[in-house]
């Protein structure tokens, strides 16, 4: 058995049990009433001391609003209480709060609500419960747990939580309409960046123009600036641009008191602080997102959540629009795959015409001279052959400059032979002798070996087609021709003064011209260069290309087209 422990004195002295012949009868009478009341102060002062010992805060407030008790850790959090009432203290009011509980608790409730402490920058959870004093009035008993860490925790799960909704859905609008995607991207910002408005557009390739695509649905009902403003001069717009100009997100939690701000124009809502995070594709920005207003202060992680948001965004709509110039190839390639079909059967027949009507005649003749000079060689001699074969010699030499013209249309020896400026050279003098009303103004600045061997059959049948479309279409009398090696690559300008036409319609193939300008075109951009055509009735018309170094240097000598 286990041996019942005996109970120590609380000042710690052992004591034998007295006999019941040496009790004092007075002390065994009731206790007085100051022996009560000490008790009383002795357990309340044990109480208090636990109370004092508490992480959380713990008060008690009268029906009077009066703070009868407040721990140390209270104190600590709220301050000193002065003697205010309990809506003075902790809520900075001058009359009791318009959602105060007291009554509520009174009756025997016990109430949990959270608070938040916007002074103190604090988020408590307080639990508050009746408490009966000695004379029977009731007190309200307050225990204030501080829960501001976990709450942030809690916001920042809520916010993934939003975020990785937010990309979810914005990867499974890959069908949707470009301002449909910018408009959903923009709601997503603003909402996951806890602010008030927000607005989203797309940077110009030269960074010099800002398009809004996208505003936030509460900016649109609180703007007021008239016009609406779409396209923004972006070394003219306000603080927002400065991500543009600077390359970097633009956090102003101060508007107000910023120095570098504006201004805004009349009707436009008020700005406390604003956030703008740039997109970049490589060294160029591409779009850019601003949101103004949070309650809070902007900080890094808004940064994160937008640019992650904004940059998936152009993604989509980078893609949609690689979808959508896939497409137009496409269309291209299969007219122009038709119509290359129909040249190739053209040319065919044009070079059987001219085999037929050239060469092969030249031949027949030259084949029947000989036929007779055999037959007359036993009637006349040598004398009477050599009359019959002198005529022949001029004829052969004559099907064999048809056979040259013909072979140097197919593909010149002298590019292979001598290079591109020498056969554009040749190129034009065989066009100025063909086509006597026209004149070719050649200036050529570049060196041969400037030249990529990808990129002189192309400047070769580029300048070529352009001098057959200006002898067949243009009515001109000069064409000027430019090339000059670039400090950055390689400019060809073929211009003529003749009629012009619509260049809207060039890719069309709608004019007799569309298909040696979508050729041009198409052989220009495979081989690394851009190509551009400018032209109207009447005014003549202007053919540029550019192959710049840091795309032909990437050329391998065997590409051909």
């Amino acid at each position: 058995m286990q041996k019942k422990k005996r109970l120590t004195p609380p000042d710690g002295e052992k004591r034998s049990r007295p006999s019941d012949s040496e009790v004092d009868p007075a002390a065994a009478r009731p206790p007085a009433m100051e022996d009560i009341g000490e008790g009383l102060r002795t357990g309340w002062n044990y109480y208090t001391n636990i109370l004092e010992c508490m992480n959380d805060g713990v008060f008690i407030i009268d029906s009077d609003f009066n703070i009868q008790y407040l721990n140390k850790a209270a104190e600590r959090v709220f301050g000193t209480p002065r003697n205010r009432k309990c809506y003075e203290y902790f809520h900075n009011r001058n009359t009791p709060c318009y959602r105060c509980r007291i009554d509520a608790v009174f009756s025997g409730k016990t109430v949990r609500r959270m608070k938040n402490y916007p002074r103190i920058g604090k988020i408590h959870e307080v639990f508050e419960t009746r408490l009966t004093n000695p004379d029977g009035s009731y007190a309200k008993l307050g225990i204030v747990h501080d829960i501001t860490d976990f709450m942030q925790v809690e916001e920042a799960l809520r916010l993934d939580e939003a975020r990785f909704e937010a990309l979810y859905r914005l990867g499974h609008m890959a069908e949707a309409p470009i301002d449909e995607i910018a408009g959903f991207a923009m709601e997503q910002a603003v909402k996951i960046t806890r602010s008030r408005f927000g607005f989203l557009g797309f940077v110009s390739e030269d960074e010099t123009i800002f398009t809004r695509h996208a505003t936030s649905g509460t900016a649109m009902k609180t703007c007021r600036v008239s016009g609406n403003q779409a396209r923004f001069q972006v070394d003219e717009a306000g603080v927002w641009a400065d991500a543009i100009r600077e390359r970097r997100p633009i956090i102003i939690n101060d508007y107000k008191s910023y120095r570098g701000r504006k201004g805004i124009p009349k009707g436009h809502v008020p700005l406390k602080r604003i956030m703008s995070v740039p997109v970049l594709d490589g060294r160029r920005v591409v779009a850019l997102g601003t949101v103004a207003n949070k309650d809070a202060e902007y900080n890094g992680a808004d940064v994160r959540h937008l640019a992650l948001l904004i940059d998936t965004m152009w993604r989509m709509v980078q893609r949609k629009e690689a979808e959508r110039n896939l497409r137009v190839s496409e269309s291209q390639l299969r007219v122009l795959s038709s119509k290359l079909l129909t040249v190739q059967e053209e040319e065919r027949a044009r070079l059987a015409h001219e085999l037929h009507d050239s060469i092969g005649q030249t031949l027949v003749a030259v084949k029947f001279g000989i036929e007779n000079a055999l037959k007359g060689r036993t009637v006349g001699g040598l004398d009477a052959v050599s009359q019959l074969l002198d005529p022949l010699v001029p004829m052969v030499q004559n099907a064999v400059e048809e056979a040259r013209k013909l072979y140097m249309g197919l593909r010149p020896t002298i590019l292979d032979d001598f290079g591109a400026i020498a056969a554009i050279g040749w190129l034009c003098s065989e066009f100025e002798e063909t086509h006597t009303g026209m004149l070719v103004e050649k200036t050529v600045d570049i060196d041969e070996e400037h030249i990529p061997i990808p990129v002189k059959i192309v400047l070769f049948r580029t300048v070529q087609e352009a001098l057959n479309n200006a002898a067949r279409h243009s009515e001109a009398t000069r064409v000027g021709l430019f090339l000059k090696k670039e400090k950055s690559g390689i400019t060809l300008v073929l211009e003529d003064n003749g009629i012009g036409f619509d260049s809207s319609r060039y890719l069309s193939g709608a004019q007799g011209t569309g298909l040696g300008i979508v050729s041009m075109k198409e052989r220009i951009e495979l081989s690394g260069g851009t190509f551009s055509i400018e032209s109207q009735s009447g005014a003549g018309t202007a053919i540029r290309a550019f192959w710049p170094d840091e795309f032909r240097l990437k050329l391998s000598p065997d590409f051909h087209l």
